[in-house]
């Protein structure tokens, strides 16, 4: 037995998420033919990955954001096993009601191949009710019927190699698309989507949705797969007016595109302090730039997620702005002041050897200027200010006299702040 040529049965396009899945049908032919003890006949190779513009969804209705798709084109080789010159073309499964069903093998060049009229065995001339015959090729260029009886004795082809190429040729025409493909998303056009939908419709949160509003991810999912073959109308109802919507409040594709890139830096800059923060980094900077289905919650939440970063900032500053218009520095550096004040908390400071100490956040009263006193003594006027803590469900003020250490703004929000020393009891 000597192999022959090693014929393309497959070279196609198809999205990268595919290919491990593509691989997988591969090992499983070949362990079909490892257990008759052939080598491996079948081989996958990725030739290159390229990117297509989607304008529709996967049921031909419209898209409202275009989404980018990665695409690897593959190559399927199946080497041939037999003797010299001959070459297995098609099976032949024998119906008892349609009569036979010819099954070519992928990649095969030759003249279209006719159904066999009879199941008589080109090669020992025998005639007889067959569940499958085998349709080889020989050196010459003649096709010929063969029963399973023959066929290795006659061309050199196992059966168990038949098999093997016959499981392979069920899943390049059509058999490996029968289940669902978890698809995968390229993370730009994802959020692309996602930001659009948010203008439109809010972010809803699973715990949010209900049957009269889809959450965000569902509505994701509508917008980038479609409905399905058979949708309800209520369901076609409730997409076009979410459509209409966001056709409505669409915002100019510079600036969608401007927002995702913000949300990637974003995510990329923070400093994980809960497993929700540190998830959705990993996710969204993967370096294949895909996000998987089952993350797909997790991806859309983010542009919810930065936004409510922008309102934490927009209202820091806020309350900046407001404390500098209204709020002045106490006394002048150096300068002796008497205040009183209210003590808006007490923190407690590490020991880094020096013994502890406390940090005493006051407020004067009229202006509501902030100081500020560290100390790590113990004496009246620390007893008096502890007595008065509002962080201890305490009310009360206190009036001191102290020196005006320095003037700073608050590293947290910007405020006025004043440093004093040498704190005493008015």
């Amino acid at each position: 037995m000597t192999t022959t040529t090693t014929p393309v049965l497959l070279r196609n396009r198809v999205p990268s998420y595919e290919v491990t899945l593509w691989q997988d049908k591969v090992d499983t032919a070949n362990r079909k033919a490892a257990r008759v003890g052939l080598p491996a006949p079948f081989a996958l190779e990725v030739l290159g990955t390229s990117e297509r513009t989607v304008t529709v969804d996967d049921h031909g209705y419209p898209l409202v954001a275009e989404r980018t798709v990665r695409m690897t084109e593959i190559l399927i080789t199946g080497e041939q096993v037999g003797l010299p010159g001959w070459r297995f073309v098609a099976s032949v499964a024998w119906d008892p009601n349609a009569g036979p069903v010819v099954n070519t093998v992928p990649g095969y060049d030759g003249p279209m191949l006719g159904a066999p009229e009879h199941q008589r065995c080109d090669h020992c001339g025998t005639s007889r009710r067959r569940n499958d015959t085998y349709l080889v090729q020989d050196p010459e260029g003649v096709v010929r019927q063969v029963g399973s009886d023959c066929l290795t004795a006659y061309t050199g082809i196992p059966l168990g190699w038949v098999s093997a190429m016959k499981a392979m040729s069920e899943e390049i025409e059509g058999g490996f698309f029968a289940r669902p493909v978890a698809p995968e998303y390229e993370v730009r056009s994802l959020l692309r989507l996602a930001v659009l939908i948010v203008d439109s419709e809010g972010y809803v949160s699973s715990q949010a949705g209900d049957a009269n509003r889809w959450t965000t991810r569902q509505t994701f999912g509508i917008l980038w797969h479609g409905l399905g073959p058979k949708p309800t109308r209520r369901e076609v109802e409730r997409r076009d007016d979410i459509v209409a919507r966001i056709v409505a409040s669409r915002r100019p594709t510079e600036a969608v595109d401007h927002e995702v890139e913000e949300i990637l830096a974003w995510t990329a800059a923070q400093t994980p302090r809960s497993d929700y923060v540190a998830n959705l980094q990993q996710i969204l900077t993967a370096p294949t730039g895909l996000v998987s289905e089952r993350s797909l919650g997790y991806a859309v939440s983010a542009v919810s997620a930065y936004r409510r970063h922008l309102g934490f900032v927009a209202e820091r500053k806020a309350k900046a702005e407001r404390v500098h218009a209204n709020v002045a520095y106490i006394g002048k550096i150096k300068q002796r002041v008497t205040i009183e004040v209210e003590v808006e908390r007490v923190v407690d400071l590490p020991d880094y050897g020096f013994g502890p100490s406390d940090l005493f956040i006051l407020r004067e009263v009229g202006t509501g200027s902030k100081a500020v006193w560290k100390t790590g003594s113990l004496s009246d006027t620390t007893e008096a200010l502890h007595r008065v803590r509002q962080d201890d469900g305490q009310t009360g003020t206190v009036t001191i006299k102290a020196t005006v250490k320095s003037h700073q703004e608050s590293k947290y929000n910007g405020e006025p702040e004043t440093t004093l020393t040498r704190v005493a009891l008015a």
